[in-house]
């Protein structure tokens, strides 16, 4: 049986290969941040995928396990064909219930993230 951990590292390993992240998530998973919030599989796949867009790496810098909840202190790189980086990192807070990713809860500086995604979106 996965423990919490496994599920969550496994996600963000699967995150960042771009392959299977998807199966490791609730059908009712529920997403919140600063910049919305999100629930069921099918939206928060479509709202991830349009982060990944700009993204060319993701780590875990840190984790913490309390029973079926994690905190995870997560680092994003992205870049734009500009040449625009950002290095962004977020706390994320995720609830797993039956080994798989039941919500998300991330804290970020939004308006960074914001600045950066206009400049993609101008792309």
């Amino acid at each position: 049986m996965k423990t919490t951990k496994d599920v969550v590292l496994e996600y963000f390993d699967a995150f960042a290969k771009n392959s299977g992240w998807e199966n490791l998530l609730t059908n009712d998973i529920a997403f919140n941040s600063p910049t919305g919030e999100v629930k069921g599989k099918d939206a928060f796949a479509q709202m991830t995928n349009q982060f990944k867009q700009g993204v060319v790496s993701a780590s875990v810098k840190s984790i913490i396990i309390e029973g079926e909840k994690a905190s995870a202190l997560t680092r994003y790189q992205m870049a734009i064909p500009t040449g625009d980086k950002l290095d962004l990192d977020v706390s994320e807070i995720i609830h797993v219930k039956g080994q798989k990713i039941h919500s998300v809860e991330i804290y970020f500086d939004a308006a960074k993230l914001n600045e950066f995604m206009v400049k993609m979106n101008n792309n």
